[in-house]
């Protein structure tokens, strides 16, 4: 209601003022709406409306996805109503759907408003390592230089790639310490390894992330 008083009047108008909420936060398009499994620093652009990102009241904002094997590393505001993040998809990333959150501080400030895009699919890569020379070592070797050979892999596009040893997919093994990777070619590279005396014998998986 709405009173007005005066110094001989009380003037009420009933149900003068309606506050109405606003809309909520939504994610109209992704792009691009697919990654690779191994790929990293993808360019992701996210298009939202009922959102002011210039806006002082609408600054805090947050991406994510529903599984930790695809990562944001870096995230900006683009214009008012467009943010873009750099994504680090794990080589072990099973294919198929995610879903991609993004948070933000709505217009009226404070409050933290969600919504979720369920269309971003991991693809699997179409690159392979071949092989590696030499393929084997022994214990307490330094200074060991391998040569890497892959297959549409399109290396030195995107900075130096990364090389890691492993016994399994997702247990990164500290007794090999990479000292640097050359790129030879879009499909060949040259990596310095050590072997520390302690490792253990056996086949490790090798995976290289670019």
């Amino acid at each position: 209601d709405l009173t007005v008083h005066t110094n001989n009047y009380n003037y009420t108008l009933e149900n003068a003022l309606t506050i109405t909420p606003t809309d909520p936060i939504e994610i109209t398009s992704v792009s691009p709406t697919e990654g690779a499994n191994g790929t990293n620093d993808l360019l992701l652009t996210i298009d939202i409306e009922n959102i002011d990102f210039v806006d002082n009241y609408a600054t805090l904002f947050n991406i994510y996805f529903s599984d930790s094997d695809l990562s944001v590393s870096d995230k900006w505001v683009v214009d008012s109503n467009t943010l873009a993040a750099y994504v680090d998809i794990s080589p072990w990333t099973d294919p198929g759907y995610y879903d991609l959150t993004v948070g933000a501080t709505g217009q009226s400030g404070g409050q933290w408003e969600y919504d979720t895009y369920s269309g971003f699919e991991v693809t699997q890569s179409d690159w392979e390592l071949v092989s590696i020379t030499p393929n084997e070592s022994h214990r307490d070797v330094q200074n060991l230089q391998i040569t890497l050979q892959g297959e549409n892999t399109n290396w030195g596009c995107c900075g130096t790639p990364q090389l890691s040893f492993a016994n399994s997919s997702r247990d990164h093994n500290s007794s090999f310490n990479v000292d640097w990777v050359t790129v030879n070619s879009s499909e060949q590279l040259t990596a310095q390894i050590d072997i520390s005396s302690g490792a253990s014998y056996g086949y490790r998986n090798v995976t290289v992330t670019s």
